[in-house]
Parts: structure tokens; C-alpha cells; sequence
């Protein structure tokens, strides 16, 4: 080892000695045991030979590295022979010992740079995926990463995110079939600029069978739900994780449970193609509560609550406890908007129950209070979609251009007149009267 990396090496190998190696080659007894721990070691009697030690679970048909991904294949198991009798090498066997620890303080090494990883990480990835210990690194591990870099454009802490999400992405298993799962999702109409996010997001997508589980999923989507074809990659690539969502356990019933609130699959399908993520709310944890809330509590019919969950499908995964209830409390008691008023009022602006209370909703209606003037709630009442305009980005450049110009705002459907506009032309009360142009991107 070289002088200069010695600490953090030294570092590396005591972490690895806690974790994987607390063995002492001291006696003949103590030796058998303590090898069959190193990397999950087990003993298989070879006859008139000894024991044979392999690395655990990868006496399958997983021992070579994968064609497709890394396009190599060796060691990617180690042995150990121990005969029976008394006359045990036990130096042979010792040094064996240190061989493996010393691959593994590499590997775990290699890990750490090139995943931008710390001990504490590969410790959980080592804890999670055991086989990851004695897959080879020349052969296997460092091809791999070498083409997810490369091709799929992927950095160094791009990959600690995939390896600690999916750590057994790296098995050959996974890894033989990569390439024919890139090119199913690619037949799909996703573009291989795409595949960065579908693996630092859902590397889970390449253990799955295509046959089995892709197309099942996919004919699921296009034909029960009526995702719009041409609308599926990009519906993929938005929420890598529906295709990896069970059919019979968790899409079907959200498909029935949407179609209860009376959404048609035509509906449902464009909704899901541009909020897949629907799929992925708890229908009793999440979906039903607000459902039962946003009846029962404020009131909103049947007919409204279908065209309320078909414009803002993302209020069924709000929590009634912390989020629609503290949004209904501020609107009541700061707001000034009457009790029995408030389903009528959220109708009217329903991207306004996925906004913070302390960050936007209070802000912005001090802000108009103060700057305008503005006092009780008649004038909000009017016109709701007031609280959905950015603060920072348009009411106060607005509001303050117009002061400059000399324009006086004194109602809120002054200010609404004004906000509502993609670009607003103000022209100064003075003898010149220049026109000028506000330009909101």
C-alpha cells in the first residue's frame, strides 16, 4: 500500500475486520470455524478429498460474471480445500484468508471512490446483498460501473444512489439481462437520454422478467387503464416505478377505486399519463380518507369531487392530519372564508391544498393585505385563484411596477386583472405616458 493512503485504507480494512472478519487463526478447531464465517463461507464434503469451501450462494448458475453487461467471465467464487485428516496447512489456509480479506478491502475501496460512498454505506450495501462481497471486481463489478458511466451517463454519486437503492443490481442475474430489458423500454418509446433517471429511480425495473412482468404490466396499462400509447414513455419515465407495481395487488384496485368516484377509463387514462404516481397512493391509508373527508367535511358532491380528482389527482396522497385539515383551518380562521363556504372556495382553486400554509398561502395573502390595501374576504371569495400566483415571481414584481407607474390597486379584482395576465403592459401616468411591457416567464 502506498504511504499516502495508508489511513484511509487502514481505515477501510478495521471497518472490514469489525464487520466480515472477527477471526483469529490460532488452533486447528478455531481455524475450520472461523474460515467457513469469511464472506459467508459453507463446507461441502468432497470425497476421499477433505471439506470444500466455497462462497455461499454462488454455487448456482450466478458464479461467472454476466455476458451482456460486463462481457467477461472468471472468479467470480473462491474456494478453500481443508482435507479431514490431522494434516491441515493451516499456513496455506491462512494465507488463503488474507487473500480474500484483501480483495474485499479493494473492493470495498473501489465502492467508495468511484459510488462517492462512505464505510457506513457499503456496510449496509455488504449487510443487504451479502453476494456482493465475493462477486469478482476485475471481472465483474468495475465493467459494470464502467458502462453505466460511460453509456448511461452516470456520475459517481449517481451510482452510490443505484447501488444503495438496488445493490443487487450488480448480480449476474440482474446484469445478463440488462440489455434485453433496455431494449424492451426502449421499443416502448423511452429515449436511452431517459434511462439516467429510470436507474438512479427504479433500478428495480432490470430484475424483472419481461414476459412475466413488463408486458403484463404495459398490456395492464395501455388496454384496462387506456394510457394513450404514444403518451406511455413519457408516463414511464415521469414514474419509473408503476411498471414495477403489481397488477392484481396494486393497479387494479386503484383503477376500480377511481372508477368508483365516477372517472371513465378515458378519463383515468389521462390523468395517469400525466400523474402516474396516483398508482402508487395506499388506497385505504391515503385515498379513501381524503375521499371521505372532502365529502363528509366540506361537502363537495360526487360530481365535483370526479372533476376535482380528475384536475388534481395529486390531493388523494395528501394527508387529511397534516396537510387538508391545516389548509381548511387557515382559510377559515386567517382567510375569512365561511365554513360552509370552503368546499365552493377550494372548487375554485384546487392547486391551493397542495401549497404550504406557512411558505406560500399566509405570505402571499399578507403580502396583497398589506401592499394593496386589501381588507376582508369578500374581495378572495371572488376571485381564489389569487393564492395560487408565485409571490416572489409575480404579484410583488407586478404589484410593485405598477406602484411605480403611478396605478393604485385597491380591490382584489384590481389585482386579479393583473395577475391573471401572462405579460402585463403598464403605461406611466406622465407626460411622456411610455408604455412598458412586464414580461412573467
Amino acid at each position: 500500500m502506498v504511504a499516502s493512503q495508508s489511513p484511509l485504507l487502514m481505515q477501510c480494512r478495521f471497518h472490514i475486520l469489525l464487520l466480515l472478519f472477527p477471526l483469529r487463526l490460532q488452533t486447528s478447531s478455531s481455524c475450520l470455524s472461523a474460515s467457513r464465517e469469511v464472506g459467508g463461507l459453507h463446507g461441502s464434503p468432497v470425497a476421499g478429498k477433505g471439506t470444500f469451501l466455497e462462497m455461499q450462494g454462488l454455487a448456482d448458475s450466478e458464479d461467472t460474471a454476466s455476458e451482456s453487461l460486463s462481457g467477461k467471465s472468471d472468479g467470480s467464487l473462491s474456494y478453500l480445500m481443508v482435507p479431514e485428516d490431522n494434516n491441515v496447512d493451516f499456513t496455506l489456509l491462512q494465507n488463503r484468508v488474507r487473500q480474500l480479506e484483501d480483495d474485499l478491502n479493494a473492493k470495498t475501496f473501489f465502492l467508495m471512490k468511484s459510488c462517492n460512498l462512505t464505510l457506513q454505506d457499503i456496510k449496509l450495501v455488504y449487510q443487504s446483498s451479502p453476494k456482493l462481497k465475493v462477486l469478482s471486481l476485475n471481472s465483474h463489478i468495475k465493467p459494470i460501473l464502467s458502462r453505466l458511466s460511460t453509456e448511461f451517463q452516470l456520475n459517481a454519486t449517481s451510482l452510490g444512489k443505484l447501488l444503495m437503492k438496488f445493490p443487487t443490481f450488480l448480480y449476474p442475474a440482474c446484469s445478463r439481462q440488462f440489455d434485453h430489458i433496455v431494449a424492451f423500454l426502449e421499443d416502448l418509446g423511452i429515449n436511452r437520454s431517459d434511462f439516467h433517471r429510470i436507474l438512479t429511480s427504479r433500478p428495480q425495473i432490470f430484475a424483472l422478467k419481461i414476459e412475466r412482468n413488463l408486458n403484463y404490466t404495459v398490456n395492464f396499462l395501455l388496454g384496462d387503464v387506456c394510457v394513450p400509447r404514444h403518451k406511455l414513455a413519457k408516463m414511464l419515465t415521469r414514474c419509473p416505478h408503476v411498471i414495477t407495481l403489481s397488477v392484481d395487488r396494486k393497479l387494479r384496485p386503484a383503477l376500480q377505486f377511481l372508477q368508483s368516484l365516477g372517472l371513465s377509463k378515458e378519463e383515468i387514462g389521462a390523468l395517469s399519463a400525466i400523474y402516474p404516481h396516483v398508482f402508487l397512493f395506499d388506497i385505504e391509508k391515503k385515498m379513501l380518507p381524503t375521499v371521505r373527508y372532502l365529502r363528509h367535511e366540506l361537502n363537495i358532491s360526487s360530481s365535483s369531487l370526479r372533476k376535482l380528482v380528475y384536475h388534481k389527482p395529486q390531493l388523494l396522497g395528501y394527508s387529511v392530519g397534516k396537510k387538508l385539515r391545516l389548509t381548511v383551518k387557515f382559510l377559515v380562521e386567517e382567510a375569512g372564508v365561511p365554513r360552509d363556504r370552503i368546499g365552493d372556495f377550494i372548487l375554485g382553486c384546487p392547486a391551493m391544498l397542495g401549497y404550504s400554509v406557512d411558505k406560500n398561502l399566509r405570505p402571499t395573502l399578507n403580502y396583497i393585505r398589506t401592499a394593496c390595501n386589501i381588507t376582508g374576504p369578500e374581495g378572495l371569495l371572488r376571485y381564489p385563484r389569487m393564492l395560487s400566483y408565485s409571490l416572489e415571481r409575480r404579484i410583488k414584481p407586478r404589484v410593485e411596477s405598477l406602484a411605480a407607474s403611478g396605478h393604485k390597486l385597491t380591490t382584489m379584482g384590481d389585482v386579479f386583472h393583473y395577475m391573471k395576465q401572462k405579460e402585463m403592459k403598464v403605461r406611466k401616468r406622465d407626460k411622456t405616458a411610455e408604455l412598458s411591457t412586464i414580461h412573467v416567464f
